[in-house]
């Protein structure tokens, strides 16, 4: 499977006319906050992707997207921590 073929089990969630939160592994937190901003000489629409953080300081960018299930695809789920014998969890 590749990335492209991955789909998202649920569809962004539309906030503004031109902002979506996408939600993965927490039921009340978003994973992601993907705007639309303009770029280049020509304007050319792009989708914005960063994680999200309550302040714009706290996030991340993940990448810019021609479309937006492209933008969404690019959200992935938290791999859970892997322990063992041994192997303790970071707090």
């Amino acid at each position: 499977m590749t990335k492209n073929d991955w789909q998202p089990p649920w569809p962004p969630i539309q906030v503004a006319m031109d902002e979506w939160i996408v939600m993965r592994d927490k039921k009340t937190e978003p994973a992601a906050v993907i705007r639309i901003v303009r770029l280049g000489p020509r304007e050319e629409l792009y989708y914005r992707v960063v994680t999200w953080a309550p302040r714009s300081e706290g996030r991340t960018l993940v990448g810019y997207f021609r479309s937006l299930g492209d933008a969404d695809r690019a959200v992935l789920f938290v791999p859970p921590q892997v322990r063992g014998p041994g192997i303790q969890a970071r707090h």
